[in-house]
């Protein structure tokens, strides 16, 4: 009987220290900058960690309910959440280098002034091949940040002034089209830059639906046109196909998982006047009503409304998609199927702000911008393993609308004597 009951409680022990399945992890964890091994990196599961040896290289016992913790005193700590921890052998991660460690920091002090007119501040540019096109507005002593008037097209060629375009008030963007036009985009109008016969450049007021980013293609994918189509009142980014007839199809949803999880308990506590609104929202936006709920019950419930920030790239005949809520980077082939995703994780760095992902339109390569304290820092992204490399400080502090193109960084920027002009400049990056 002793037996019986001894074993009983050794049982009941190892059920209680068993409940959270373990497993065996060995990898390699890898500089994001060099892509070469890193010694003594600690790779931490709960209470049990390990150092990387001289190649990089360890093995741990892990823990399905623990994250993965990896730290290194040069490097971004990395912290994979639990359900998104490999196990088996031959993993790799790669750690992005801190730019609170100075000797990652690149810097080059080699910033050029392109537009740095006294009496006019710029609020847009954007690049059309050789040629640069810069929206600014006149600087007035009474004018506020809400009073776009006095627009100016100005477009340069390699650096030279070529013409300036009056332009209606109130220009707010300037986009640039699949195939490469130009469209300045305000509040309530939208013009396309065209030539005209005396080889001038000219506007024309063109249909509002160009005003609406849903309705328009972000780039042209072979024979069809890649597009992204977020929703006012539900966290999800859908990023489809449209072929030349308009017919869309979906190839990658992006969504908000903590707002979605909620939907159909939310849905079964609506009450009945909370039912007709979503009833009403379902037939003026064509969404199953039940979408909506978790919105309504936000109002008396905690719940995560963030949009995922989720752009999309071309490169060659593949398509990247960034999924930063899940971190994920998702890789869709000529036909916008599938193959393959990676991990990435700078958009949660220590002590930095993420602030966007974008893409050189001549090389095609990918890179991060992050701010802290009021400085900048740009890194490339590794397109095949989602690794981003050592920060390379801009120049000038709080810069805005940072855009790269041909091997250069574009930026806004004012000048402490004064702070009510943004100027346009440019600096030659290092990788």
């Amino acid at each position: 009987m002793r037996g019986v009951i001894f074993t009983s409680v050794i049982g009941a022990l190892c059920l209680g220290h068993m409940c959270f399945a373990q497993g065996q992890l060995s990898g390699t964890v890898y500089s994001g900058s060099s892509q070469k091994p890193l010694y003594k990196a600690v790779v931490r599961s709960g209470i049990k960690s390990v150092k990387t040896d001289r190649n990089g290289k360890f093995n741990l016992a892990i823990k399905s309910d623990e994250p993965l913790e990896i730290y290194h005193p040069r490097f971004d700590n990395q912290i994979i959440s639990s359900k998104k921890v490999p196990q088996g052998a031959g993993q790799k991660f790669y750690l992005t280098p801190t730019s609170q460690y100075k000797a990652n920091v690149i810097e080059k002090n080699n910033s050029e002034s392109i537009v740095d007119n006294h009496f006019e501040h710029v609020r847009d540019y954007a690049f059309q091949g050789e040629m640069l096109f810069v929206a600014t507005y006149m600087k007035q002593e009474h004018m506020k940040n809400r009073d776009l008037k006095n627009c100016v097209l100005s477009v340069y060629r390699y650096g030279e002034l070529v013409q300036r375009l009056v332009m209606p008030n109130d220009i707010r963007q300037i986009w640039v089209s699949p195939e490469n036009d130009i469209f300045l985009l305000g509040r309530d109008i939208a013009t396309e830059i065209y030539t005209n016969d005396e080889n001038q450049y000219a506007y024309r007021v063109v249909s509002h639906d160009y005003l609406d980013p849903n309705k328009r293609p972000n780039t042209k994918f072979n024979d069809n046109y890649l597009a992204t189509i977020s929703h006012d009142a539900i966290p999800i980014v859908q990023h489809v196909v449209l072929d030349n007839s308009g017919r869309k199809r979906v190839y990658r949803n992006v969504k908000n998982y903590d707002y979605f999880n909620y939907i159909d308990d939310d849905f079964s506590m609506l009450s009945e006047s909370e039912m007709a609104l979503v009833d009403k929202w379902e037939d003026e936006q064509g969404i199953s009503a039940k979408y909506f709920a978790p919105l309504v019950r936000s109002y008396y419930q905690r719940r995560n409304l963030d949009k995922p920030y989720s752009p999309a790239f071309t490169h060659g005949d593949t398509i990247l998609v960034f999924d930063h809520f899940s971190q994920m980077l998702y890789k869709h082939n000529q036909f916008a199927d599938p193959f393959d995703s990676t991990g990435v994780y700078h958009d949660e760095l220590t002590k930095e702000e993420f602030v966007k992902n974008c893409q050189d339109q001549v090389t095609e390569e990918l890179y991060t911008v992050h701010k802290t304290g009021g400085h900048t820092f740009v890194r490339q992204l590794n397109k095949i393993n989602g690794s981003t490399g050592a920060p390379y400080k801009l120049d000038k502090p709080f810069a805005r609308n940072v855009k790269i193109y041909d091997g250069f960084v574009y930026y806004l920027y004012q000048t402490p004597i004064d702070e009510k002009t943004w100027h346009l400049l440019r600096e030659k990056l290092p990788f």
